[in-house]
């Protein structure tokens, strides 16, 4: 039996996976610590919900635009992912980038309505919606595969360069800049920046040592 909520939305098959309420656990164990009022902590987790939600109707919509064959929309507990029948590298490079422009879009939108709000609860959420959408739509615009960056970056290399040079270098750069991301996120107390940017890197690393022939060492 699948586990996990499921709905239709625009035509797209959403599934929200259980460790999507893991994060929800963890947005309400730091909030309670914070001494965040529930209702906030409640109207946060539904802004995360919302925000992965179009970030990924973004990837979704322009990859039905192609006419190309969309399957789930997932969310989970490290944000979401779509999954869809193959696409040229110029298309590719357009659904990448689709899903952090939805972001951003929202983002501007939480904005607009911030400036014209007059209600302190409002204005908390839409200042925390803002931010949200703004910093995951730049962060996932980073060279840093497999975030949206990276996979615009390694299908624009497919036309300058061959397949497996342009993997070479797109897991090359994101090795080093997985590196550098997780610990400017620990320098800068974004924990979740941290963890995500180092299992990245590690990522990386391998897909980089596999491309040189080079298999991982044994895990001991």
């Amino acid at each position: 039996m699948e586990q996990g909520l499921h709905f239709d939305l625009l035509g797209f098959s959403v599934r929200v996976q259980p460790g999507f309420m893991i994060l929800a656990g963890i947005i309400l164990i730091f909030g309670l610590q914070a001494q965040t009022p529930m209702l906030l902590i409640l109207a946060y987790t539904v802004v995360i919900f919302v925000s992965v939600l179009i970030h990924e109707l973004g990837h979704a919509l322009v990859t039905r635009r192609f006419g190309i064959p969309v399957g789930d929309i997932v969310i989970h507990g490290l944000g979401g992912h779509v999954t869809h029948g193959r696409a040229t590298p110029g298309q590719q490079v357009l659904i990448s980038v689709a899903g952090p422009l939805a972001g951003m879009g929202l983002g501007a939108l939480c904005l607009g309505i911030l400036l014209i709000s007059r209600n302190e609860l409002t204005t908390q959420i839409m200042v925390y919606a803002a931010f949200v959408n703004a910093f995951w739509s730049l962060f996932n615009l980073l060279p840093l595969y497999p975030m949206d960056g990276g996979q615009a970056l390694l299908a624009g290399l497919h036309y300058i360069t061959a397949p497996r040079k342009a993997a070479f270098i797109t897991f090359g750069l994101g090795s080093v800049l997985g590196v550098l991301v997780a610990i400017a996120g620990w320098q800068s107390g974004f924990i979740f920046m941290t963890l995500f940017a180092g299992s990245f890197a590690y990522q990386n690393v391998q897909l980089f040592r596999s491309m040189r022939g080079v298999s991982p060492a044994p895990e001991g």
